[in-house]
């Protein structure tokens, strides 16, 4: 079955400019985690943004695991435009609408959005709100190297293309592959920190130049709910005897959601999937349903009020062969909903293996195993859920993220002022069993 209840596709993304010639900018390692305290740079906050140094100050490092530190005080808010080949796809839209509404305006502000691939442009569609969204050419570069004061950017070559010399520039990975890697090196000229979305993308991807990992945060209202569990169960023909696996994403071919087919295919006919999103691949994985698992999937095209179709899944599955961070697995354990993943991303890092979810392999009859392991055991998967979802409540959502981007972005807008810091603050996280956990628990 297929149920079409969004816009039709859009174009997921770009192909990167061909590599450009000439040695990557190396700007150093990534900044150590140390400790900011009053006396150590009382006598360095005066500037255009701080306010006058008889004021006190401390900010200790950044960790997601140990509590949120405030930015310094501003005299005005900082003014950031957030520059990239599109910003309609999948995470990254997220990631730009979670930090256009959870930054606060008064330390801040993302006061436009410039897209450097002219085809994905639609200057009349505003990506949020008030927000304007521009073409990214020589009026707009003239224009932010005047008024703004921090270029926030992703997904492209800019040594080529971005001239602007004046506002701190940051980079945002938001991919584990060699593709993020390359658009990085292409972009080291006029890079001055990066920062990963998660641990894993920092090791793999950022080597060699400054950078801090800020895990990307969820949007809850993205998860409200319209329906109960059984009226959506109902809509999809799943009964209340079925197990419906379920995961959300671009139905593209890293998403390997094949592997979720032939994982169901191995399993007893009350065994169900239920797929969400949109994508190139539609049609063929209608296509390897309906040969192997003919009545017993609903592939479900939406993009709102997600919080429906989690909670219509009895367990959720991530499957991809890379993530940069792997938002809809953030999403599900908010949700609540047993989670089991391959190793990409973010999950190594927040997933402690048969304690608040599971990781398993790029193979159908792990899968499969561990899916059965669920349906056999509910009591362990509904404890495993509630600790999942625990951990994504206290470390996983977008206001979190925000006030991390504003304390990070603050302190690099001092150093950049020429101010005597001995390190921007890093965001460590410590390992712990199977993945990488808070200092403190949760």
């Amino acid at each position: 079955m297929y149920f079409d209840e969004s816009d039709a596709d859009k174009r997921e993304g770009k192909e990167h400019r061909p590599r450009q010639a000439g040695a990557r900018y190396d700007i150093g390692s990534r900044s150590e985690c140390e400790y900011f305290g009053e006396a150590e740079y009382a006598d360095t906050l005066s500037s255009d943004f701080y306010p006058a140094a008889s004021e006190e100050f401390g900010h200790k490092c950044l960790t997601y695991s140990s509590g949120l530190s405030e930015p310094l005080a501003l005299k005005r808010p900082i003014q950031m435009v957030c520059i990239g080949p599109n910003f309609r796809v999948g995470g990254v839209r997220q990631h730009s609408l979670s930090l256009a509404k959870f930054l606060d305006p008064n330390k801040l502000q993302i006061t436009e959005f410039l897209v450097s691939d002219p085809a994905q442009c639609d200057a009349t569609s505003n990506i949020a709100g008030s927000i304007p969204t521009n073409p990214f050419n020589a009026e707009s570069m003239q224009r932010i190297n005047d008024q703004c004061d921090v270029i926030l950017m992703w997904g492209d070559a800019f040594n080529s293309i971005l001239t602007c010399t004046r506002p701190l520039r940051v980079f945002v990975a938001h991919g584990e592959t060699s593709w993020t890697r390359s658009v990085l090196e292409q972009s080291g000229q006029v890079i001055d920190h990066v920062i990963a979305v998660s641990e894993r993308v920092r090791r793999k991807v950022c080597d060699g130049f400054a950078s801090t990992t800020i895990l990307n945060g969820v949007d809850t209202a993205r998860l409200t709910q319209t329906q109960s569990r059984e009226e959506v169960r109902r809509r999809f023909a799943f009964t209340p005897q079925d197990f419906v696996i379920g995961s959300v994403g671009r139905l593209t071919l890293e998403k390997q959601f094949h592997l979720l087919i032939h994982a169901i295919q191995r399993l007893p006919p009350h065994f169900k999937l239920l797929l969400v999103g949109s994508g190139r691949r539609h049609m063929e994985l209608l296509e390897v349903a309906n040969e192997c698992i003919p009545g017993r999937f609903a592939i479900v095209a939406a993009h709102d009020y997600l919080g429906d179709y989690y909670q219509a899944m009895d367990v959720f599955g991530l499957v991809s062969a890379h993530e940069g961070f792997g938002l809809v697995l953030a999403e599900a354990m908010m949700c609540g909903r047993p989670t089991f993943s391959t190793r990409v991303g973010v999950a190594p890092e927040i997933l402690v293996n048969k304690v608040n979810g599971v990781l398993v392999h790029s193979d159908p009859d792990n899968i499969a195993k561990t899916i059965r392991l669920f349906q056999q055991n509910r009591s362990w998967a509904q404890g495993l859920a509630m600790q999942g979802r625990t951990f994504a409540i206290n470390h996983l959502n977008a206001a979190r993220m925000a006030r991390q981007y504003e304390s990070l972005i603050c302190n690099l807008s001092l150093q950049r002022q020429g101010k005597n810091v001995k390190a921007l603050a890093a965001l460590p996280t410590q390992a712990s069993g199977d993945g990488l956990y808070a200092s403190e628990g949760y």
